[in-house]
Order: structure tokens, then C-alpha cells, then sequence
């Protein structure tokens, strides 16, 4: 019997983000996850999923700046430090939440980028997820990647499950868990062909 997660990003956004704990628990759902909340204190996000009873499955690493296309500082060479960050935050967050799995986004390239720029980014990719491995390992946690597809993110580093998969081979990490994409998600990015694959 498969198990669904609420996704608080795209369901119950009638209600402030703090509320939609609450409507998920009373739709049935008895976990949640969600893309960006660095703008609410973990401690609010924990006292609704622990008065909602409800486990939070899956949290996103930050994105970088949305507003300006970024989605994702993974594979962005020179900003490694602010990869490294990012991470450090998504890890606080998931150690007061409980959240065993964080989703680190990729990147975009430019439209116009070539095989070595594209190579450029890949390789900065696996590096940086390499790192990140090993960090999260010692907190518990699992990364995970995501191929997005293009509707919804033009120009993401990659788009298909089996470059996800090629990625989470180059990364190689000692946390590597199974392949495969979770049974956790919002039905409507998976119906376009999202999966995301365990690195670490």
C-alpha cells in the first residue's frame, strides 16, 4: 500500500502555510513536505507538525535567489561557499523538524551554454554533492536530487531520471540509499516527469 505525503508547497494554499499542518492532518494525510520555509522559525514548523501529529518526510535545500531564475546553487561554480550554507541551514532545519531527507536543487545553465559549460556545471555538481554527503551523513540525513522537468523549469541542469541516477553514481557516497524515486511527492510534478534519486 503506497504511502502520499502533502505537499504544503502546492496543497491547501487557501490558507498561510502555518495552516495547511492542520488541513493536511484533517485530509488524512499523516505526513507533509513542502519546497521553501527559511522565512518561518523550525520551532513554529515543529509545534504544528507535533500538534498535528503529522512526520515531515522532505524538506528542499534553500534555492538561492528565485526572484532572479536561480533555482538551486549546486552546480553553480564559484558559489561554493554559499552551497555549503545553504546546506548548513537545510540541516538545522531538518534536525528540528525530524525530516530525515533533504532535496538539494541543481541549478539552472544558461540557455545559451555549451557542452563545457554544461560539463563545468555537472562536474561542480558532483563535487559540491560529494561534500554535502558527507556532512549530512553525520546529522542522519539523506540528500536527494531531482530531475525537473522543462515546463516548469526551463534550463535545469537535467531533466530525465536516468541523468539523476548517473549523477547519484558520479557522487558515489558512503549514504547512498536505494535507487529509485520516493513515494512521497505531489502527484501533479510527478504526472510531468520528475523523480528524484537518494545520493546520500
Amino acid at each position: 500500500m503506497p504511502k502520499f505525503s502533502a505537499n504544503l508547497s502546492f496543497l491547501f494554499t487557501e490558507v498561510p502555510f502555518l495552516e495547511r499542518f492542520g488541513e493536511a492532518a484533517r485530509a488524512g494525510f499523516r505526513a507533509v513536505e513542502f519546497g521553501f520555509a527559511y522565512d518561518t522559525p523550525e520551532r513554529e514548523i515543529a509545534a504544528r507538525l507535533a500538534e498535528h501529529d503529522l512526520a515531515c518526510v522532505l524538506i528542499n535545500a534553500p534555492p538561492g535567489d528565485l526572484a532572479a531564475g536561480e533555482r538551486g546553487l549546486a552546480s553553480l561554480p564559484g558559489r561554493e561557499r554559499e552551497f555549503a550554507a545553504s546546506i548548513d541551514a537545510a540541516l538545522g532545519y531538518a534536525d528540528a523538524l525530524g525530516c530525515p531527507r533533504i532535496h538539494v536543487l541543481s541549478g539552472v545553465v544558461p540557455p545559451d551554454a555549451d557542452q563545457g559549460e554544461r560539463a563545468l556545471r555537472q562536474s561542480t555538481l558532483v563535487r559540491n554533492l560529494r561534500a554535502a554527503c558527507t556532512t549530512a551523513n553525520a546529522r542522519g540525513v539523506t540528500l536527494l536530487v531531482e530531475a525537473l522537468n522543462p515546463h516548469d523549469v526551463p534550463n535545469y541542469l537535467f531533466s530525465t531520471q536516468a541523468e539523476a541516477h548517473t549523477i547519484r553514481s558520479e557522487v558515489g557516497a558512503a549514504n547512498q540509499g536505494a535507487d529509485g524515486p520516493l513515494p512521497c511527492g505531489n502527484r501533479r510534478r510527478r504526472l510531468r516527469g520528475d523523480a528524484r534519486a537518494l545520493v546520500g
